[in-house]
């Protein structure tokens, strides 16, 4: 009996550290303060009795609730640069126009028949660049200077890598796709499935006996990288299954021009096997970025730097940015989204506006978020120099 217990003793241990490992192993965001919780609250025990099927709570056709009004302080500022809009299809007459406006880009046309302009190579600087000694640090890079499509500098830019949680600038773009075509609103409430809830990394904890507004969970998706709401999205759009969601995402990925790509969920977690983590290039991650840009509410959330889940409740939670430029008001900072998993590195995809002149970088692989940080700040500080103009001593 002694030897019986102990073995049970040992055993239990052994599975103690092994799920200790694995929930180690599975810290997939860069950022540990990210989500809090401002009254301590923790994740709660699910009690199946009650919840719904999912077959019960998810549509078969996601549905706009036009019934519903949209929280206007969010969207003043996009009204007032929307004075001509376009004649939208029979099933956006449902939604209000202010509803319409936030989900309206700068260009109307669909990515299939959009003009695409590839990147200038031309005059771009190549791998390790002698005066930011952090850029050995990066695995894969790029700058572009948006505006003229001109790369400034590139490394490894075409190399299908590991992207992490960088995956959920797809999902939101492809929920705005969404909205803009009169599927979903802002304001369509979305019940929590029993398959989100179990979504592990960094998230706000959703409960299968709660339900949030799209909007709601976008902000967490875009401030605080949340996969349970990523996931939570991605189910509602496929009609309740994730896979038809991820086929969307790769069609949209060769139609916004992203080579190599591919994607197997929406939210950037690992899969099984290295092969079939999402992966893009740092190329195509511009071209995705750029998108984004179209979206001035996605912009909005993107340089959010503190709010708040569940907001005037018991379960209250902070949402913090994970993107540390926007956290410490890097000058003209707009976005875009970190990521990490053991196999990416320290990534982020990061977008600036200084009068104008629009620099994407796109990063994958550093060792550490700091260093991570620090070079993407010089690097953007080094690409804006390099634009300016020179001055009479130096011409």
């Amino acid at each position: 009996m002694r030897k019986f217990s102990t073995f049970l003793i040992v055993l239990i241990i052994q599975i103690a550290i092994i799920y200790g490992l694995y929930k180690w192993y599975v810290s997939y965001e860069d950022e540990t303060l990210q989500v809090e919780a401002s009254n301590n609250y923790s994740k709660p025990t699910l009690d199946t009795t009650n919840v719904p099927k999912q077959k019960d709570i998810l549509p078969t056709k996601a549905i706009t609730n036009s019934n519903q009004k949209i929280d206007h302080s969010l969207i003043d500022e996009i009204i007032e640069t929307a004075n001509n809009m376009p004649k939208k299809g029979e099933a956006n007459k449902k939604t209000s126009t202010k509803e319409n406006v936030v989900a309206q880009t700068d260009k109307t046309k669909d990515d299939k028949i959009a003009s695409w302009k590839p990147l200038i190579y031309k005059d771009a600087d190549w791998n390790d660049i002698s005066t930011l000694k952090r850029s050995k640090g990066a695995y894969t890079g790029i700058l572009v200077d948006i505006n003229t499509r001109k790369v400034l500098w590139a490394k490894k830019c075409r190399k299908s890598v590991s992207i992490a949680s960088m995956t959920k600038m797809m999902t939101v773009l492809l929920t705005f796709k969404a909205i803009q075509k009169g599927a979903i609103s802002l304001n369509t409430v979305i019940p929590v499935t029993n398959e989100a809830y179990r979504i592990g990394g960094s998230q706000v904890w959703l409960d299968p006996r709660e339900k949030f507004s799209l909007k709601e969970l976008l902000k967490t998706v875009m401030i605080s990288s949340a996969n349970d709401s990523s996931y939570l999205i991605a189910q509602y759009l496929g009609d309740g299954d994730v896979n038809n969601f991820v086929k969307k995402m790769n069609i949209k990925a060769k139609e916004i021009h992203m080579p190599n790509a591919h994607f197997s969920n929406p939210d950037g977690l690992p899969e099984t096997y290295a092969t079939n983590d999402n992966r893009a290039t740092a190329e195509g991650l511009v071209f995705l970025a750029e998108k984004l840009l179209q979206y001035p509410l996605v912009g909005k959330w993107a340089t959010t730097k503190l709010d708040y889940f569940r907001e005037n409740t018991k379960k209250e939670i902070m949402l913090t940015n994970t993107n540390r430029l926007v956290r410490e008001n890097f000058p003209g900072i707009t976005g875009m989204k970190t990521g990490y998993i053991r196999r990416s590195g320290f990534c982020l995809t990061a977008t600036c506006n200084r009068n104008g002149q629009k620099l994407i970088a796109v990063v994958t692989g550093f060792k550490s978020s700091r260093e991570r940080n620090k070079f993407v700040g010089n690097l953007l500080n080094w690409g804006y120099k390099k634009l300016a103009p020179s001055s009479p001593e130096t011409k």
